[in-house]
């Protein structure tokens, strides 16, 4: 079988398939509504409207697209009454909060507005707004120790139908540790202090409270911790900024070194095809580059610089061979490798094909040259995006900012 027959079959069987969900879906819909027998459910207490969106046949000749809207179920007035007796057998341990029981209240009650799966609205009030308001907050501060009896009225709401429970409930100072009841009494002398004289300009704070000496200070927002963490990162991103130069500077040195080698070889091809030995056209090349340095005719040049370091090292005894290869390795590029053992190798043969050695490398040079100086120029065109998009940028606000103006 050929592929063009495989996969026209799986078309037909894909085709088939959504036939075959087709004809599934539309006997379940049908189904489904000769199930239902003209019968819609409602929801449940509490879940909100229910809508139907029908189809109707026989009204006409097509079917007819009809929505029914059904209100939620309600409450009976004997149901009504039995869910408000559920509701108020579940409630006392809903709101005890952090509480332990309702006889030993010390902190906020939890007091809930609704219990939706049951449909039932809860509002509250309390007794002594004072001590416990409606949201369950102990407002009272000092409360004595035996506590304070009080009630919190639940006023529960259902379809319509309402009931009003109350709930005893007994409030108790809250447990405080030490230092929270060392700050409470502190707290209240100062508040003492604050209410008895109203006339003056301000307040003195008690430099003495139960036996012991009380320094303050303003309390600020400010985080000093955050100074090490910006301490760490900024030593990161030293650090970081350092290793990005370090690499900058060697792809810089590196681009450096691939543009002048085609200038490289074509000098030492020239000097060698004029009878020049290879010592001495590289000890040429160095010269005439220091004589256009002092000029100022040419700025340092790596390439350069390392000729001269090898010429340094033959003059300090290295063999000639040794300090090509030295030469290479620290170029730490393949055409420089390539180079320097050319110059080494044929340094022990002789020059008689050194020139066609060079020529052809020479053409290869050239052509990097060409690559390297045309993605360089790519680089100063993305470079100057940025510039360009700013000035687009003055231009559009210089023109929008009049129009805005005027129409104003």
């Amino acid at each position: 079988m050929n592929r063009r027959a495989w996969i026209g079959k799986k078309q037909i069987a894909c085709i088939a398939l959504g036939i075959l969900c087709y004809l599934l879906t539309v006997w379940s819909e049908g189904r489904a509504q000769s199930l239902q027998n003209g019968y819609l459910k409602r929801n449940s207490y509490g879940e909100g409207q229910a809508q139907y969106d029908l189809q109707v046949k026989g009204l006409g000749e097509e079917l007819y697209p009809l929505t029914v809207e059904l209100e939620e179920r309600v409450y009976g007035a004997e149901e009504a009454s039995e869910v408000f007796e559920q509701v108020m057998a579940e409630l006392g341990e809903q709101i005890l909060g952090d509480n332990v029981s309702l006889m030993e209240v010390r902190s906020d009650l939890n007091l809930i507005s609704a219990l939706p799966q049951k449909g039932v609205q809860i509002r509250w009030s309390s007794g002594d707004p004072e001590l416990l308001d409606s949201f369950g907050h102990i407002c009272a501060e000092d409360i004595a120790k035996e506590g304070r009896e009080t009630y919190v009225s639940a006023h529960l709401l259902a379809s319509g139908r309402q009931a009003e429970y109350q709930i005893r409930v007994w409030v108790y100072p809250p447990d405080l540790t030490e230092k929270e009841a060392l700050a409470a009494g502190l707290k209240k002398q100062i508040l003492g202090l604050e209410k008895g004289d109203r006339t003056g300009e301000g307040v003195w704070l008690p430099t003495e409270y139960d036996g012991k000496q009380l320094h303050y200070r303003e309390q600020t927002d400010s985080h000093p911790e955050i100074l090490l963490v910006l301490g760490v990162v900024l030593a990161f991103l030293c650090y970081a900024q350092d290793q990005y130069q370090k690499e900058e500077k060697k792809r810089a040195r590196d681009r450096e070194l691939m543009f002048d080698y085609a200038e490289v070889i074509f000098k030492l091809m020239v000097f060698i095809g004029a009878g020049m030995t290879v010592s001495m056209a590289w000890e040429r090349l160095v010269l005439d580059y220091r004589d256009r340095c002092k000029r100022g005719r040419m700025k340092t040049r790596a390439v350069y610089e390392e000729m001269e370091r090898s010429v340094q090292q033959m003059k300090s005894g290295i063999s000639e061979g040794q300090a090509y290869v030295e030469f290479g390795r620290r170029c730490q590029l393949q055409p420089y490798l390539k180079l320097s053992s050319m110059l080494e190798q044929n340094r022990k043969t002789g020059t008689k094909n050194l020139s066609s050695l060079l020529s052809a490398e020479m053409a290869e040079a050239w052509e990097q040259r060409k690559t390297i100086a045309k993605r360089m120029g790519e680089e100063a065109g993305t470079r100057l995006l940025l510039p360009l998009f700013m000035m687009l940028g003055i231009v559009m606000v210089m023109i929008m900012v009049p129009a805005m103006l005027s129409m104003q």
